[in-house]
């Protein structure tokens, strides 16, 4: 006979499972979708239909009395990516219409930028979100076999609960690796995910073994 906070456990699984279901399905298709566009983009747009050539500017003003972040380190950047030249420029002046405040206006250019350039790119940054999405599902599939665990089990602490409990911890690798090389988020942050996850498998297991040692008590 189950008691109630069991039956709570078994109805947070059952609509976890119906809610992880639908997210991994969202995953999956929005990783299907921009598949297909970076395929578009980068083997079948004719060549020459692509071009990337232009500036954009800016104005920032800021209280020099009242600022609480600096300025001072902001450096012009000018660099090359696949061939590309990109610019960034900084510019810092007092401003000439209002007391204790000064202007910085940001220049940004690209030239040169051609279509193979931008299919190359795209791709890169296409694949990449790709990645991410799968790893996604990934997580999302492992969600839904902890959630079905837990919508039958009769306690928290049993070997199936604990046993998808512990891959769902190891499904977060994969998206932490991608995640990092795309400088999505850092590697300390996926230490951390993957620690708290096994620090509570672990207590499930000390707790799935002391109820063993009680029912055998009993």
């Amino acid at each position: 006979m189950k008691n109630e906070i069991t039956k709570k456990i078994n109805t947070v699984g059952k609509y976890g499972r119906i809610v992880s279901k639908i997210m991994k399905g969202i995953s999956l298709a929005c990783a299907i979708v921009i598949l297909v566009c970076t395929l578009i983009v980068c083997l079948f747009l004719p060549a020459g239909t692509l071009k990337f050539d232009g500036t954009a500017q800016g104005r920032l003003s800021y209280n020099t009395e009242q600022r609480a972040i600096g300025f001072d380190d902001m450096e012009n950047k000018h660099m090359k990516f696949m061939g590309a030249e990109l610019k960034i420029d900084f510019e810092e002046s007092a401003d000439q219409t209002q007391e204790n405040v000064n202007n910085i206006d940001i220049s940004a250019s690209a030239e040169k930028f051609t279509d193979k350039q931008l299919k190359v790119y795209g791709g890169l940054f296409g694949f990449g979100i790709v990645c991410i999405l799968v790893s996604i599902y990934v997580i999302f599939m492992f969600v839904v076999k902890l959630c079905k665990a837990l919508e039958v089990c009769h306690s928290p602490f049993e070997a199936d609960v604990i046993t998808a409990m512990k891959k769902l911890g190891y499904s977060f690798i994969p998206f932490g690796v991608i995640s990092i090389l795309n400088n999505g988020i850092s590697a300390p942050s996926v230490i951390m995910t993957v620690l708290v996850v096994m620090l509570f498998v672990n207590i499930f297991k000390y707790g799935a073994e002391l109820q063993q040692e009680a029912d055998d008590t009993v």
